[in-house]
């Protein structure tokens, strides 16, 4: 019996030791490509040591292998590639890897970087890495786009409770409130009254609406995506109305336009609509004399309760 437990205790001590040199040389690997890339590739291998228990082999190795200069040597240089690591992290990612359990990953705002490039790459490699990830992973994330890219599921959360949770085309296409379109990212929204089976009232806008078929009774709102908003067609086109420009604010590569229907705007908060426009289709029409005409297809209506 002696025997065996020593086999076993020996055994024990083989793979921890094993498992230590592998730690290192995977650890080492990623601090000296100290790469965003280098990091989340291993993230599989790496997230359990970076919840602390790095610290707890190297005491156990310290304790079963009488501390050897060998062994002092590899729990040093470990301690040194992970405080590499979790200073990488805590730089770059903003501490993303702050709860791991072997079933579940959660990456809170993990690349909420400023670098533009440096998450675009991440964002990459996530979906990569995670492709190849069978255990429940949760991504939490303020920006929608970000989350609409990455993630296949969503959850969204107001005010600590759950609103919504389906994938990510029906939330983003087919929101059913006020509040999750605008999670979502809609801008525009009037109170709406149903006129008929295929047509509201859109009270803040003061028009008429024709949607598809089959108003829900909830309907409290409507609204449309600014980016959805057309422009140029015929006015005798369905929901195509003038309108008039109260203000323009360009970024680097759109523009959002503040518009008032049927009428001329008084001043630049005087307004119904926004539409979001790149900046070459802004360049086409803020030559043209007003009005102008945008068309609120009815496919794109939002209808809301």
């Amino acid at each position: 019996m002696l025997g065996l437990e020593a086999l076993e205790i020996n055994q024990g001590r083989l793979e921890s030791f094993n498992q230590q040199q592998a730690t290192e040389t995977s650890v080492n690997d990623a601090v000296k490509v100290n790469t965003i890339e280098g990091y989340v590739v291993l993230l599989p291998q790496l997230v359990q040591q970076m919840t602390g228990l790095s610290d707890v082999w190297g005491e156990n190795l310290k304790q079963n292998h009488g501390f050897t200069v060998e062994v002092n040597n590899l729990f040093e240089n470990n301690l040194t590639a992970f405080d590499g690591l979790t200073k990488y992290i805590g730089d770059k990612f903003a501490d993303p890897y702050s709860d791991y359990s072997l079933n579940k990953i959660q990456l809170d705002e993990a690349i909420a970087i400023q670098d533009t490039h440096l998450r675009a790459q991440l964002e990459r490699q996530m979906i990569k890495t995670l492709s190849n990830y069978d255990g429940v992973t949760i991504f939490v994330t303020h920006n929608m786009d970000e989350a609409y890219r990455i993630c296949e599921n969503l959850l969204v959360m107001e005010k600590g409770r759950a609103i919504a949770n389906n994938s990510k085309q029906k939330i983003f296409e087919r929101p059913d409130s006020v509040s999750l379109a605008k999670i979502t990212g809609c801008k525009n929204f009037s109170r709406a009254i149903i006129l008929d089976n295929q047509q509201l009232e859109a009270i803040d806008w003061d028009v008429k609406l024709h949607t598809v078929p089959g108003i829900p009774d909830y309907l409290a709102y409507t609204g449309i995506r600014a980016h959805q908003i057309i422009f140029g067609r015929d006015l005798g086109d369905i929901n195509t109305f003038t309108c008039w420009l109260a203000n323009a604010i360009e970024g680097p590569h759109r523009v959002t336009l503040y518009l008032k229907l049927n009428q001329p705007s008084n001043h630049d908060r005087d307004f119904h609509i926004q539409a979001e426009l790149y900046k070459d289709k802004w360049l086409e029409i803020k030559e043209q004399a007003l009005p102008w005409t945008v068309t609120l297809s009815p496919q794109r209506l939002l209808l809301l309760k």
